[in-house]
């Protein structure tokens, strides 16, 4: 059963460490119309009693408080009840007191002192230091008792920390401090600030050993260390070791509650203020996050991480050097430590991240009981337990990732992918639809930098040539160049890319091809030369008869070339078409002759035209022409010794021959053939020429 005292409950938005106490007392409350009585005990409900030294012998029982149902019923209640000041008020396990007035030692110290002269004394008080300074004695008894365990009130979190924080480890034990035993301990330290005055401190036992006794029976005493060794041994050197931690850190902190409220009073805190980010390969990193440790309470805390207001348990915890805790951390394990959350990259992008705390723990509060028409009545103090709740919220805005590409058209010679090409005209669909029409340069270059990546799928890009450059056939279809993004290092990448044709399948290895390297795409548009050619052929022939003459020698444009073959034939060999704008000139003149005719003496001039047709040079043989020329250099119009005939693939160009002018004349002499003088007449011969012609005569 705990204590009748009013509460006003008042409900306050506890926001970023600020607590505002459930118990609004700001004047002594009077209780007379339902008291409470108290009276003592001398053993606990285990049947152990205790004391400071042996009460035979000068020592000091450590009385079980207890507080009555009623004035005249004998049922009571243990209500971690502490006396405040040793030596006054109860003697007599009979007594039962009665307490009508109470006040809240945190809110009405100034109160106190007006109600006796002995609580003057407590709240007016200063204790001496070692080191020549003093504090509040009644500062120090609010830090005292704030750090006390109170059985049925704290938990066993607590417990356990206190014992830790007093270097009392349970691992270096095997028996354990009771309940009942840190009681009285706690008793022991309290009265050694409350009986703090004239006499200097008959309750400092800091310098003794041995001096917490027990009984069993409320007759004889003996050291606790005699109980049931070495469990009673074990059980004095801890009840030891947590009197001098309680009395040490209380007057350490004694000045915190000199000014009681503002004093932290809950157990962590938020310290971070403003969340950070960064991106590391496919995660968001956010912290670093600080959880303060402010004193040893017992806490519940939850944090809360959120997606745009929707929690997710999807991260990873990061200790301070932001690499992955061990199996088993939690963020409880990482309080007084920077830590840091994980979060995948692609659920963050854009969004807000949200880290919500709430601390959860009892907050203790003292009522200090007193009788208000008995001023040397003892003073008690009953623990109540408040029960705090503090919200706490960080936010950040994750925005967008960034990232870009360039991307780089390369206009190369097919047969020599080393020599670029000047002056294509290419026109460039990005994703967006923007379009843009450029030459490449003198490097064979079109370049379009900073193109911007947004999102993680795939841009697609036309690529159309416009116009090739001179003397090279332009790519015949426009060609598709698939952009895959992705996301590496907290960027937008690209992570592949795909020429398709116009058509969207796959381009025929060789042709256009693409490259990526350090985010710039370079797509290369080889050129193939306009192809084209044509043969020159001199055809000898006796200009008569037709008769194909070989051995006719020719020069063209001063370079004397090979002779004619049995068939009258001297080809001058294939030419290449390079271009159209100026026509192919030979001048051609005969040197030697067929055997048994005169050369042509005069020259032919032969001009080429040339034109583009189906994506081909070719001979225009429309403007190819002929001109032949005496020797004198005058154009022969009539009776012209040669003749042209044009195709688009070859020029064929006959010269006449005329047969060497002159003859010989044959005598037949017919005589006796044993007298040649003596000639003779009348014979017939018949003669056939070397052309065929015959004669009798």
């Amino acid at each position: 059963m705990r204590n009748l005292k009013t509460v006003i409950v008042i409900f306050v938005s506890l926001i970023s460490m600020l607590i505002i106490s459930l118990n609004a007392i700001s004047l002594a409350t009077d209780s007379s119309s339902n008291p409470k009585y108290i009276g003592i005990t001398e053993l606990k409900s285990d049947g152990i009693g205790y004391a400071i030294g042996n009460p035979s012998s000068g020592g000091d029982k450590i009385w079980n408080l207890i507080e009555y149902q009623n004035a005249t019923s004998n049922t009571y209640f243990e209500n971690n009840i502490y006396c405040l000041k040793a030596g006054v008020g109860f003697q007599n396990i009979d007594k039962r007191a009665t307490y009508d007035v109470f006040y809240d030692m945190k809110e009405e110290k100034e109160d106190i002192a007006k109600e006796n002269e002995i609580l003057r004394g407590l709240v007016e008080g200063t204790i001496d230091l070692d080191n020549g300074t003093t504090i509040s004695q009644y500062s120090a008894i609010l830090a005292i008792l704030d750090m006390f365990y109170y059985d049925g009130v704290s938990n066993e979190e607590y417990k356990e920390n206190l014992l830790n924080a007093a270097g009392i480890y349970s691992s270096a034990y095997q028996y354990s401090l009771t309940n009942n035993d840190i009681e009285a301990v706690q008793q022991a330290a309290l009265w050694y600030f409350t009986n703090y005055g004239e006499n200097g401190n008959i309750y400092d036992k800091t310098g003794n050993s041995g001096w917490l006794y027990y009984t069993e029976n409320k007759i004889t005493y003996t050291t606790l260390s005699d109980l049931n060794r070495p469990e009673g041994q074990q059980r004095q050197t801890q009840a030891e070791i947590l009197y001098k931690y309680l009395i040490k850190t209380a007057k350490e902190r004694a000045p915190e509650y000199d000014d009681i409220k503002n004093i932290t009073t809950v157990p962590i805190q938020l310290d971070t203020k403003t969340l950070n980010y960064e991106f590391q390969d496919s995660r968001t990193i956010i912290g670093p996050i600080h959880i303060t440790k402010n004193n040893i309470k017992a806490f519940d805390f939850e944090l809360i991480t959120k997606i745009n207001n929707a929690q997710t348990n999807d991260y990873i915890l990061l200790n301070e050097n932001k690499n992955q805790v061990s199996t088993g951390t939690t963020i409880k394990d990482l309080i007084g430590k920077d830590f840091y959350i994980s979060l995948p990259l692609e659920q963050t992008i854009q969004k807000t991240i949200s880290l919500e705390m709430n601390i959860n723990y009892n907050k203790m509060n003292f009522t200090l009981w007193a009788s208000n028409t008995n001023g040397d009545e003892q003073p008690v103090v009953i623990p109540e337990t408040e029960k705090i709740s503090i919200p706490e919220k960080l936010e950040i805005e994750i925005p967008n990732l960034k990232g870009e590409y360039n991307l780089e058209i390369l206009k190369v010679d097919q047969e020599n992918t080393g020599k670029t090409l000047e002056g294509a005209e290419f026109k460039v669909t990005l994703a967006d639809g923007t379009e843009r029409t450029e030459r490449t340069n003198a490097e064979g270059k079109i370049e379009i930098e900073g193109i911007e990546i947004t999102e993680e799928g795939i841009d697609k890009i036309k690529i159309e040539e416009i116009e090739a450059p001179e003397g090279y056939n332009k790519i015949f279809n426009s060609v598709e160049l698939e952009v895959t993004k992705g996301i590496q290092d907290g960027e937008y990448v690209v992570n592949n890319i795909e020429l398709k044709n116009a058509e969207g399948t796959g381009l025929v290895e060789g042709k256009v091809n693409a490259n990526l390297e350090n985010g710039k795409i370079t797509v290369t548009v080889p050129n193939k030369k306009i192809e084209g050619n044509y043969e020159i052929e001199l055809v000898k022939q006796d200009g008569v008869t037709g008769e194909k003459l070989s051995g006719a020698v020719f020069n063209v444009n001063g370079e004397d070339k090979t002779e004619t073959n049995a068939s009258g034939i001297l080809n001058l060999g294939t030419f290449t078409i390079t271009n159209t704008e100026t026509p192919d000139t030979y001048v051609i003149k005969e040197t030697t002759g067929p055997n048994g005719y005169n050369k042509f003496d005069g020259s032919i001039e032969l001009s080429v035209a040339k034109k583009l047709e189906n994506g081909n040079y070719v001979v225009d043989t429309a403007n190819t022409t002929m001109v032949v020329k005496d020797s004198k250099g005058a154009t022969i119009t009539q009776n012209v010794p040669a003749t042209i005939d044009k195709t688009a693939g070859k020029i064929t160009i006959t010269v006449d021959n005329e047969k060497i002018a002159g003859g010989y004349n044959l005598e037949i002499l017919k005589v006796d053939q044993e007298n040649t003088g003596k000639v003779l007449e009348g014979a017939e011969f018949k003669v056939t020429l070397a052309d065929g012609t015959e004669r009798t005569e």
